[in-house]
């Protein structure tokens, strides 16, 4: 009897243990467990632009060394990144009452002796617009809503960058 006790106590220890809801790896979006992913060049048209700064200091914030181009290392070339309002929904005065926001990065990711691979990081979000009498409050919004909108989608880029397989 004693030994069943123990056993359903253990149990419930390495079960407790195990699952942990996967909360501990919240946020670990580091792209070095791919060994080939160490060192990388970060090619843009613009390097000064904020979505070139995003991803290089989210490279450097995982780890990752950011050097010059040559072919033993991947690249990764930001091609191009918009910012989209639109409206999704409207009163029946035809006023705009919700828009649709969402910001896209094209990229390419190469790996030596490969061809380009090319992704899309994309995000989207509904929200309901500000009223007339604050005209400068859409103008907060969105100015908000795309910095919020393009750190998500760098996020999701290096996630996606994450699960990038080399193969030699």
């Amino acid at each position: 009897m004693e030994s069943k006790v123990v056993k359903f106590i253990l149990s419930i220890v390495i079960a407790s243990v195990l699952s942990g809801c996967g909360y501990h790896l919240r946020g670990s979006k580091g792209i070095n467990t791919n060994a080939s992913l160490q060192q990388i060049s970060l090619t843009t048209l613009n390097p000064y632009d904020d979505v070139s700064r995003e991803v290089k200091q989210a490279l450097l914030l995982n780890g990752t060394k950011i050097v010059d181009a040559n072919d033993e290392i991947p690249q990764i070339k930001i091609i191009s990144s918009s910012f989209v309002v639109g409206s999704s929904g409207k009163n029946q005065a035809y006023q705009t009452v919700q828009s649709l926001y969402k910001f896209t990065i094209n990229y390419q990711v190469i790996f030596p002796n490969q061809l380009p691979q090319n992704y899309s990081s994309i995000v989207t979000e509904y929200s309901l617009t500000p009223t007339a009498s604050n005209p400068n409050a859409g103008t907060a919004l969105n100015t908000q809503l795309k910095q919020e909108l393009m750190e998500e989608a760098v996020s999701k880029m290096i996630s996606q960058i994450n699960r990038i397989q080399f193969i030699s």
